[in-house]
């Protein structure tokens, strides 16, 4: 009696992907009377871990092995954690420097590790890959605006004569005006300015609220009095 070699098995996944994502199945079949690498020996399998997947024959003359089915878990896509470096709150002009993004896309379509935020915005990454989508947290950035400390144009005047500074106040803002002389008020936002010789004045206007401030100069010139010449 001659004994046939064994007939290997033809593997498929019935046109289904094998590269999945973690937490997902593929079911392997076409195993015919042999026993699947992982000790099964039904003719289908359900897969969910990585591997490289095949069904060994046997008889009493030979072992033959499928083809072989290789299978791909993808993991799922890990959320980027941000933090600032300083304050989010803080006045125009400052800045802070959000870092934390691996592999991912901030709000505002930067790829870098780190930004340097100056605007008012709501700032979070979005990370991708074939098996999802996931958003890291979001970092609140706050820019509160400077007062416009107006003070006038340059002027001149002439000596014993007086000029108004500034413009009218704004509620919840404070007025510092330097040096003090020749002036009616050094807290008020348009004092009136009387100095004997020119002097340029400083105004420091801060709102209460923030804190933010900010500082213009203004030159009040005295100029001389013309000469009165009389003919004898």
């Amino acid at each position: 009696t001659v004994n046939p070699k064994p007939t290997a098995s033809v593997l498929s996944a019935g046109g289904a992907a094998t590269t999945i994502c973690s937490g997902d199945i593929v079911t392997l079949s076409g195993n015919t009377g042999g026993t699947w690498n992982n000790g099964a020996t039904t003719a289908t399998i359900t897969v969910s871990a990585a591997g490289d997947y095949y069904v060994t024959n046997t008889n009493a003359c030979a072992n033959v092995t499928s083809n072989h089915i290789v299978v791909t878990v993808n993991a799922p896509v890990v959320a980027s954690v941000l933090s600032a470096g300083s304050a989010t709150t803080f006045c125009a002009g400052g800045t802070v420097i959000l870092s934390g993004n691996v592999g991912g896309k901030w709000s505002n379509n930067a790829t870098t590790a780190t930004i340097t935020v100056t605007a008012t915005g709501d700032y979070f990454v979005t990370k991708s890959n074939a098996c999802g989508t996931v958003t890291s947290n979001h970092i609140t950035v706050t820019v509160n605006p400077l007062p416009t400390a107006t003070t006038g144009r340059n002027t001149s005047i002439c000596s014993g004569n007086s000029v108004t500074l500034g413009t009218s106040s704004e509620s919840g803002h404070t007025y510092l005006w330097t040096p003090s002389a020749g002036l009616s008020s050094t807290t008020i936002s348009n004092p009136v300015a009387n100095p004997t010789v020119t002097t340029t004045y400083t105004l420091t206007e801060t709102i209460s609220a923030t804190g933010c401030d900010a500082t213009n100069s203004v030159t009040v010139a005295i100029s001389a009095a013309p000469s009165i010449s009389t003919s004898s």
